[in-house]
């Protein structure tokens, strides 16, 4: 009898100590969560630019807006919901210029480079050397993601003319984007000083 209690009392003891060896996991999982509310899409234009004077020569010509990078478009699309976005200009006529005592220049010149007797035209170019990601927009989608109408037909008129768009997913984050304006111009026009408005809009990209 003694020697049984003396093999429980061993086996117990083996028991107690193989517990107090064995690790104890203590686990503690907790899950994270972020909520990102919609921002909003801004644009910014500055339009302060002008054209270089010309002396006429007596043939068609072109005049570039030389005031560089003071016209400078910002857009941040801060929305969230990819919708993409595009960006427009339209052109007034051009005032204090003629071709005669009666007869103005009309902005009427659509697909050639070479005014016709009483017509201007105006291009806007935006390429996408001409887009930057603003500073302090890091991790903005790249801007090879736009589009830029660049074509030789490019001709703003009285209607709105789309220079950059960003497609559905594209163009979120924040850009700088520095346009070149060309005015072309008729040999027969009077000296003066011709003057122009520009209506430049950002809206939504049709889905």
């Amino acid at each position: 009898m003694k020697r049984t209690n003396t093999l429980m009392c061993v086996v117990g003891l083996v028991i107690a100590l193989a517990l107090l060896a064995a690790p104890v996991a203590l686990a503690d999982e907790g899950v994270g969560s972020i909520v990102l509310s919609e921002g909003s899409i801004t644009f910014t234009n500055d339009a302060a630019f002008s054209f270089e004077a010309k002396t006429l020569e007596g043939s068609a010509f072109s005049s570039t807006d030389d005031a560089g990078d003071s016209c400078v478009w910002g857009l941040v699309d801060a929305r969230g919901t990819g919708a993409g976005w595009k960006v427009s200009v339209k052109s007034s006529d051009l005032t204090g210029l003629t071709n005669n005592a009666s007869q103005a220049v009309t902005n009427t010149l659509t697909s050639s480079i070479t005014p016709a007797y009483n017509q201007f035209g105006l291009k806007v170019q935006v390429e996408e050397a001409d887009v930057t990601i603003k500073s302090g927009a890091e991790g903005s989608m790249p801007v090879s993601g736009l589009t830029y109408n660049v074509s030789a037909a490019a001709f703003v008129t009285s209607s709105d003319q789309e220079v950059l768009k960003a497609a559905t997913d594209q163009g979120m984050g924040g850009y700088d984007i520095d346009p070149l304006f060309t005015i072309y111009l008729p040999a027969g026009v009077y000296a003066g000083t011709g003057e122009l408005t520009l209506t430049i809009t950002q809206a939504d990209s049709p889905a």
